[in-house]
């Protein structure tokens, strides 16, 4: 398949991305998004452009798409002690279940995985993340480029608690 993406590895994707998005969400919302600490979250990468499945071949020990995530935290409440963080704001929840009506998404090869940002400090995003420097919002509020960031990125507001 050719990708939205030329960065992406190949993969095959799943034929039924609609059923496969609608699981995956509903399981999230129901053991994740709940916490306290969560205020927004935004679904970026392959499952937004219905390229979510199995790798052709492994890539950097992963069998297939993960689950990517922009979650918004709540400064009043700790970051979930189940979440393991990989490196700054990048955070591995954990690997998916097998779920309910979604064929083929067996043994737990989908991680779930997410850049985790405190509402006070949105305008982070725009330090750390490459694929938004130089993009001209250097010196903007965080009210005007936390908007701009998320649409460069893809982003679906998919969970707020607002």
């Amino acid at each position: 398949m050719i990708s939205k993406r030329p960065w992406r590895v190949d993969r095959t994707v799943y034929a039924y991305q609609d059923r496969v998005r609608g699981a995956i969400l509903g399981h999230l919302e129901r053991t994740q998004f709940s916490d306290s600490f969560v205020r927004e979250v935004y679904l970026v990468g392959s499952l937004v452009d219905g390229e979510f499945g199995v790798y052709c071949k492994p890539d950097k020990g992963r069998l297939a798409s993960d689950v990517d995530l922009i979650i918004v935290g709540d400064d009043e409440f700790p970051i979930p002690n189940s979440w393991v963080e990989k490196s700054p704001h990048i955070f591995d929840l954990y690997a998916l279940p097998n779920l309910d009506g979604v064929p083929r998404m067996t043994g737990r090869i989908h991680g779930v995985s997410a850049m985790v940002y405190l509402d006070s400090k949105k305008d982070e995003l725009v330090v750390i993340n490459d694929k938004v420097r130089g993009k001209g919002l250097e010196g903007l509020t965080r009210e005007q480029v936390w908007p701009k960031v998320l649409d460069h990125m893809g982003a679906e507001l998919v969970y707020s608690r607002v």
